[in-house]
């Protein structure tokens, strides 16, 4: 019996693969009766750590069959892709991603073969009897969308034509029907390439304008075109409007709402007045910072000697901007210009300065209308080519669509032609949400890559996968000529489209006059089944460490290794994989890993050492940044180091100061010259500073008494992180009358602490001022026996007997000073009225045995002996 089952159900499946297979041959659409599919591995219970890979296993199907596999780690409430093409039966999952979750699902979805790309959900068409054209089109926060382009009508889906071409703006339900609609412009030529909602559910309008009149307030070209920009309200009515330009012709195709409120504009200028500065040519690119109420915070042209354009400007995520146009100069800002106009990419600043350009092209005709930033932090940019040689390979008549993937520093990573003998063009990209990009644009083609033309011209929606393998592709319309300039993807998968079309059969059901806005919804992937785990799984993150490097000083040129244990630690509980390690930055060619190379795992509760070599090759600090990729994060990590040199050398040099008696006098040790002091080996300065003792007493420093007219301070552990022109050195003294006018202020004993620096000086001197003579005598005379007559005992146990000479009233103090240059006891102090000699009996048991000064302070004397206290 056993038997008799596995022969029906082999037989079973063996019939289904033979229906599969005649539908593959025949061409038509699967229509499947019961569930095959089953996803096998992983089915629940698995744990995988981030960054490891596993393989994806399922049956039921042919091997030849593709399918689509997504994961969630939410239990199945939203899922993500991880490839949109499978087969086989088998698919190696690598690097499997963040976030850790222990609520994980694979889905296997089968793909129809016959109808892989979307169908239409809905179109329709918009406009009236004349000529109208969509360029932009996006979702709105409601779920409905706003669609801008221009209109000549003035009836049908239009209610109002103020002149020749208006701009047209209308916001439709998520089901295609308009909510409103609204024109503006004036009697003349009015156009919008650009529309985004607003953080204030308003929206942002980026065009051109030869209107001075109706919605137009000002136009600087005297009917030339200018830049328009038009503010909306929730309900597209106008909230302002604004012109930017001189007096040619200058115009906008693309804005973006910033985020600190503003927008940003990118176009053409072919001006050198009004606005615009610094024209460089016949046209240049220029891209026009706007605050929240439309005034111009700066403004910048790009470009050479011939003419520039932008087509498209986005913000990157680190805050600057892409944009994308075409250049047919080969000077100014513009370098390797390969022949006609070539696509030209600029990547720009958050304040608008180039950090790169590169141009791409052949030796005929290049444009790009439309570049995005990638999630692997690259670009996505695409427009036509109708070169077939130097960046474009594969050209396969007139104009082919291009697209091309440039790296994050604008190198190209691929490029790739599409169409056939006719002229066919890339308009608008998006990176999806599932992986690769979508695109659209315009074909007249009928073979090469173009599978069927339905007319003279037809819509293109195409998907790349990311490595630029075409995943499908299709065409829209009817036998007219139709196209699309707008694509983006919708919250609920699929994707809304905008162009024109002049049909009025094929896909498009009804024409209303001339060109018309066409604008189309389009389905997600048509999947036959899909299968689910039949049980969670867990993703986990291994959690790694690293640290940052100081080398210290080295000497210019020298080499110094440095072994860093435990470079790398595995703190958490599973192992991982180093990858890679480089060093980026301005210093990085100074610094390199020499030992603990990758690739290398380490286990949980482990470390992994690494050898870092460090070449200075300036004076100075060298700064530099470790990257240590791992199997699931990238660790960032500082590296430093100090270039010095062997010697250098600095010139002192102590200021002439002067004061009046009792005065505080500040005395300056400055640098007047240094060689690089601060990249030699020395660490710190030390300096002797001699005086007369009679007329300066130090107020922060121990002073060494020599004799009655020589004394010195120690001033050690003085800074090397000095220039020029700086202060060493401070010292504050109090002046007295002393026994001399002039007393020398002298360097001596100047020291280099750890290195070998040159050491010169200029000394300089203190002068006393206000001292008065009567016939040429002193009328105070400091060698006269004023002071500290004697001191006994000294050496001097518990009591001590001072007898002193006082010639001047006034306060009078006399202290007691250790060695440090510290007040340790207070004898006397009070204002004197009597004069000649006193003696003063002073109680001295409180201080412990060894050296000191006693200091006697009158309102013009300072006079110090030395004092011995021994037990």
């Amino acid at each position: 019996m056993k038997n008799t089952l596995n022969k029906q159900s082999l037989f079973a499946v063996a019939l289904l693969f033979l229906v599969l297979f005649v539908n593959h041959v025949s061409g038509q659409s699967l229509t499947l009766q019961s569930q095959t599919l089953k996803l096998t591995h992983p089915n629940g219970g698995e744990t995988f750590v981030v960054g490891s890979d596993t393989v994806i296993t399922w049956e039921g199907v042919l091997p030849s069959d593709r399918v689509h596999l997504e994961y969630s780690t939410d239990n199945g409430q939203k899922w993500q892709t991880i490839t949109n093409n499978a087969s086989g039966l088998t698919y190696i999952w690598k690097n499997i991603p963040k976030p850790t979750s222990n609520r994980c699902l694979i889905r296997v979805n089968q793909i129809d073969p016959n109808n892989p790309a979307p169908q239409i959900e809905w179109q329709k068409t918009y406009g009236g009897s004349k000529d109208d054209r969509a360029y932009s089109i996006q979702e709105t926060s409601d779920g409905g969308y706003i669609v801008v382009g221009e209109s000549r009508s003035n009836d049908g889906d239009v209610t109002e034509n103020k002149g020749d071409y208006d701009v047209w703006i209308f916001k439709l339900t998520i089901d295609g029907i308009i909510e409103w609609q609204k024109t503006y412009g004036g009697s003349n030529e009015d156009f919008a390439y650009s529309i985004k909602e607003t953080k204030d559910s308003g929206y942002i309008v980026a065009g051109w304008t030869r209107s001075n009149d109706g919605d137009v307030t000002e136009n600087k070209g005297y009917y030339d075109y200018d830049v328009w920009i038009l503010k909306l309200t929730f309900d597209g009515s106008l909230e302002w409007q604004k012109t930017f330009g001189g007096r040619h012709l200058d115009f906008a195709q693309s804005i973006q709402e910033t985020s600190d409120g503003g927008y940003i504009v990118a176009g053409n200028a072919s001006s050198e007045d009004g606005d615009v500065t610094d024209s460089k040519g016949l046209g240049d690119v220029w891209v026009v910072k706007l605050s929240i109420d439309g005034n111009i915070e700066w403004q910048k042209t790009f470009g050479g000697s011939e003419t520039d354009y932008a087509n498209s400007i986005e913000k990157t995520r680190d805050g600057g901007y892409i944009v994308a146009g075409q250049s047919r100069s080969n000077d100014g800002d513009v370098s390797k210009n390969k022949g006609e106009h070539d696509v030209w990419i600029l990547k720009l600043s958050t304040d608008g300065n180039i950090e790169w350009q590169m141009s791409f092209g052949g030796s005929s005709l290049e444009f790009a209308f439309s570049a995005h930033e990638t999630k692997d932090g690259g670009y996505i940019v695409v427009g036509f080519a109708e070169s077939n040689d130097g960046d474009i390979t594969n050209n396969k008549g007139s104009w082919d669509a291009w697209v091309l993937k440039l790296r994050f520093d604008g190198s190209l990573e691929w490029q790739n032609t599409f169409g056939g003998s006719g002229s066919d063009s890339f308009r608008s990209v998006q990176e999806a949400s599932n992986g690769g990009y979508v695109i659209v644009g315009s074909t007249g083609s009928n073979n090469g890559d173009v599978t069927k033309n339905k007319g003279m011209s037809d819509a293109l929606v195409i998907k790349y996968e990311i490595d630029g393998s075409i995943e499908w592709q299709k065409t829209y319309g009817g036998t007219l000529s139709d196209g699309l300039r707008s694509i983006q993807e919708t919250s609920d998968g699929s994707y809304i489209v905008a162009g024109f079309s002049n049909s009025n059969d094929g896909d498009v059901t009804e024409n209303k006059g001339q060109s018309d806005v066409w604008v189309v919804k389009l389905a997600g992937t048509s999947i036959l089944q899909s299968d689910v785990s039949d049980a969670a799984f867990s993703i986990v993150e291994p959690i790694a460490s690293s640290k940052d490097i100081d080398m210290l000083q080295v000497l210019v040129g020298a080499t110094k290794d440095s072994v860093i244990n435990e470079f790398v630690s595995n703190v958490g509980t599973w192992k991982f994989r180093v990858d890679s390690l480089y060093i980026q930055g301005a210093d990085a060619s100074a610094f390199s890993l020499v030992a603990g190379l990758p690739v290398y795992t380490i286990e949980p509760n482990d470390s992994y050492f690494g050898e870092f070599r460090f070449v200075p090759n300036r004076v100075g600090l060298h700064t530099a940044e470790i990257v240590i990729i791992t199997q699931s994060d990238t660790l960032k990590q500082s590296i430093i180091g100090e270039g010095i040199i062997d010697s250098s050398a600095i010139t002192l040099k102590v200021l002439d100061a002067e004061g009046y008696a009792t005065d505080g006098v500040k005395v300056y040790i400055i640098v007047t010259d240094s060689y690089l002091l601060k990249f030699s080996r020395t660490e710190s300065f030390s300096l002797e500073l001699n005086f007369n003792p009679s007329m300066l007493y130090p107020l922060d420093f121990p002073m060494d008494y020599i004799d009655d007219r020589n004394a010195k301070i120690k001033i050690e552990d003085l800074p090397v992180d000095v220039e020029t022109g700086d202060t060493l050195a401070t010292v504050w003294f109090r002046a007295g009358l002393g026994n001399a006018e002039i007393s020398k202020l002298e360097l001596t004993n100047i020291e280099a602490i750890g290195g070998n620096t040159t050491i010169s000086h200029e000394d300089g001197t203190f002068k006393l001022l206000g001292i008065c003579y009567e016939g040429g005598t002193r009328l105070f005379n400091a060698n006269s026996k004023a002071g500290i007559e004697s001191v006994n005992p000294n050496p001097a146990e518990n009591l001590l007997e001072v007898d002193l000479l006082l010639n001047e009233e006034g306060q009078t103090e006399l202290l007691i000073y250790n060695m440090q240059g510290e007040k340790v006891k207070e004898l006397f102090k009070q204002t004197i009225g009597t004069l000649g000699a006193q003696s003063l009996k002073c109680d001295i048991s409180d201080l412990s045995s060894g050296q000191y000064y006693l200091v006697l302070i009158t309102p013009t004397y300072i006079t110090t002996k030395n004092l011995i206290i021994m037990r």
